[in-house]
């Protein structure tokens, strides 16, 4: 059981990528919002069906949390902000000091 850092960036306002999390694979889909300046996020399941959709990026939060979509990664998704700031992840700093972490299921902190 661990935290796993995934694998955004910020030199394509949109791409998707896949991740195994607690033993299951899903396909992460990330874009930027230019009108907004913030970026959403879709969450999906290894055959592509939509499972969230739309869910803006967040400091703070388990950005999970408010769905009930039993498909959905069993453990915690949350922005992490290096810096200690708890900024929202910006076009220029997604992935690097603001980092999208996963916290498995059954992880215990010490």
């Amino acid at each position: 059981m661990a935290y796993v850092t995934l694998p955004v960036r910020t030199d394509l306002p949109a791409y998707d990528f896949s991740i195994i999390l607690d033993g299951e694979t899903f396909i992460f889909s990330f874009e930027w919002n230019e009108r907004g300046s913030y970026w959403t996020m879709d969450v999906l399941d290894s055959e592509g069906n939509h499972l969230v959709a739309g869910v803006r990026m967040t400091t703070g939060v388990n950005l999970l949390a408010q769905y009930r979509n039993e498909n959905l990664p069993k453990g915690s998704l949350f922005l992490l902000d290096t810096r200690g700031f708890n900024d929202d992840p910006q076009v220029d700093n997604f992935g690097k000091n603001v980092l999208l972490m996963y916290r498995e299921l059954g992880t215990v902190d010490e």
